[in-house]
């Protein structure tokens, strides 16, 4: 990958072989050279983007090459080596081109490939893919898929949309839980020291059963008839109590404090026979990021 990016960003750019008229942006494949190397490229100028009203002009070529970034720091290499530089029209996106069969899309594959589509499916979901299309994987010889064309990634608000819908309500395999939250982690490290980890460094999976007088006292309710857990549109995490006709809503923080819980439960579940409460979930940590004064302030009301 490395030798590729080199290759990209440094490498000549002396043929432009055609537009790639498929696309709503202007993109050119383009042939790299550097000594004896030759690649062929998807250039992607940032002067040929379309206006759109819900991604600020000029910065799908940014969110091409942060895509990128992402797919390498999980260490699940999904997006092809993709750098920015100069180019014949400006600045913008290098990306190294796939050689692929055109007529092997998504909606050819079948089961083999299902744990790189799981990964897909979380890729997408971190960066808010807006554009995962049947189309933006290819196959290459190796039978490894790749993604391309995350122009409409990393928006503020959320804009998922996929194709890749086979797996929704299942849980998440917790092989594919380890990287994102080692990602977390890392981003967590580059902020203000103050800044507590997602998962303080653990990976390992953690089951509690708490009784129901257990819960009650907890909670301070004589009676809860369900408990469920949410992510917000901000990205927070919130429980939801439910007690019958009347309902409250706390921070997950504020709810594992109460509980004693390692981290935010992923899972909750009610045994009815043994009259009991299972949580579970990953590491140790609040699981959200927040900067130790605010994490206190939620386990302190």
């Amino acid at each position: 990958m490395l030798r590729f990016e080199r290759l990209l960003a440094e490498g000549v750019i002396d043929d432009v072989q055609g537009i790639m008229r498929w696309g709503s942006n202007y993109a050119a494949l383009v042939t790299i050279r550097d000594g004896g190397l030759a690649v062929t490229a998807v250039y992607k100028p940032q002067r040929g983007e379309r206006p759109l009203w819900d991604f600020p002009d000029g910065t799908l070529c940014y969110r091409e090459v942060v895509s990128y970034l992402i797919s390498q720091a999980l260490e699940w290499y999904l997006v092809p080596p993709t750098v920015l530089r100069h180019g014949p029209h400006g600045l913008g996106s290098l990306q190294l081109f796939i050689e692929h069969d055109p007529d092997i899309n998504y909606f050819s594959l079948n089961d083999q490939f299902v744990p790189q589509l799981q990964r897909f499916v979380i890729f997408d979901d971190l960066i808010n893919n807006a554009d995962r299309k049947g189309g933006h994987l290819l196959l290459d010889a190796r039978g490894k898929l790749w993604g391309i064309d995350h122009g409409l990634t990393l928006n503020a608000m959320p804009k998922l949309r996929t194709v890749i819908w086979e797996f929704s309500g299942l849980p998440v395999p917790h092989t594919l839980l380890v990287p994102v939250q080692g990602l977390l982690d890392q981003l967590a490290a580059g902020r203000k020291r103050d800044w507590l980890p997602f998962s303080k460094g653990g990976s390992e999976p953690w089951v509690r059963a708490v009784s129901v007088p257990g819960l009650r006292h907890a909670v301070g309710e004589p009676s809860i008839l369900d408990i469920r857990r949410q992510r917000t549109r901000t990205g927070s995490i919130v429980i939801h109590l439910m007690y019958g006709e009347t309902e409250e809503t706390v921070p997950c923080e504020v709810f594992r404090n109460r509980l004693k819980l390692p981290s935010c439960p992923e899972v909750i579940r009610y045994d009815e026979g043994q009259d009991l409460w299972h949580f579970s979930g990953i590491g140790e940590g609040h699981g959200e990021g927040l900067s130790i004064a605010r994490a206190a302030a939620l386990a302190n009301p």
